[in-house]
């Protein structure tokens, strides 16, 4: 992508070739980590992926302004733009898939470990005296510190 400011942003089909399948790989990165629950590295790599799809979505804007780019692609750069694309497509469907699983997994946890505080409501509290009393959990307040 060359850029030096906004009135001279330029793009070229190499440029979203290797954008797209940079993106997908950071994906199938990111579905490898959620399938190993390596919540940490998934993490990692959110900028590069922010920053990827950023790129992508800039240059799709250019592509839409500019169709005489698209129009003038040769035969080889379509079967690459295509071959990409499924890839892409492939990565981004597995990694919908494992986030929703994930998603499902971090929702039953969060569940568990409530549903424990509230059955169990005879825990000790400090009351406003300070002293230690029978207090009853009513509810529970709980947050998370990763978002998937």
């Amino acid at each position: 992508m060359n850029q030096s400011n906004e009135d001279t942003f330029t793009v070229n089909i190499a440029e979203v070739i290797h954008a797209k399948k940079s993106l997908a790989d950071v994906l199938t990165e990111e579905t490898k980590y959620l399938s190993e629950m390596k919540i940490e590295k998934v993490a990692a790599i959110q900028d590069k992926k922010l920053k990827l799809i950023h790129d992508l979505e800039k240059q799709a804007l250019y592509l839409r302004k500019n169709p005489e780019i698209i129009s003038g692609m040769t035969l080889a750069e379509k079967k690459d733009m295509t071959n990409v694309h499924d890839y892409f497509v492939k990565a981004m469907q597995e990694n919908y898939e494992k986030i929703m699983v994930a998603r499902a997994i971090n929702q039953t946890i969060v569940n568990c470990v409530a549903s424990f505080f509230v059955n169990n409501g005879n825990s000790h509290a400090y009351n406003a005296r300070g002293s230690i009393g029978n207090g009853s959990l009513t509810g529970i307040s709980m947050t998370l510190n990763k978002v998937i």
